[in-house]
């Protein structure tokens, strides 16, 4: 029996997500290949270190080490830029939809409504309710969102459900 593996070629990941419209997944695919490329030159660097080689490498001249060095900076900071970046924009995402979370479930809260799901992108809040009756006054979560992260923008989705016997209908 013969198991066939086919890979994408990482760098035409971003070349399909070009290709598809989506330059942010194309930066991702991007920043996850340097950085693999990074890591396994630092693998191997140590292990060439850990091996003694690190001797060898300080007799050389000045220059090569120079250069190795800037090669070796100008890499780390290719990397870790962006990754910071992300890093600072995933945790304020995370802030964002937590508060609008609790912001959303004290809102539903007493009504017909239950929170079905919060999703934010960006400045974006969506914000998905399930139930039956009048639907809660929207400006209310929106100016309770915009006291903690002024600028969000709010998006509520209400799905009609009723309840029949011991289960949920959507309609």
């Amino acid at each position: 029996m013969a198991i066939a593996i086919s890979l994408v070629p990482p760098l035409a990941v971003v070349g399909i997500s070009l290709e598809a419209g989506a330059p942010s997944d194309a930066a991702g695919a991007l920043l996850l290949f340097g950085t693999n490329v990074l890591a396994i030159l630092a693998a191997g660097g140590a292990v060439l270190w850990f091996m003694g080689y690190g001797r060898v490498a300080r007799m050389s001249s000045d220059g090569h080490r120079r250069a190795g060095t800037v090669i070796i900076a100008v890499g780390l900071i290719a990397i870790l830029v962006p990754l910071v970046a992300h890093s600072v924009n995933v945790a304020s995402n995370f802030r964002v939809e937590s508060d609008a979370q609790q912001a959303a479930s004290t809102w539903v809260d007493g009504t017909g409504y239950q929170l079905a799901s919060v999703t934010t992108k960006g400045d974006l809040v969506t914000v998905v309710i399930t139930g039956q009756g009048k639907v809660p006054d929207e400006a209310a979560l929106a100016a309770a969102l915009d006291a903690h992260h002024p600028g969000t923008q709010v998006v509520v989705e209400v799905v009609n459900a009723t309840q029949l016997g011991g289960s949920s209908s959507a309609g």
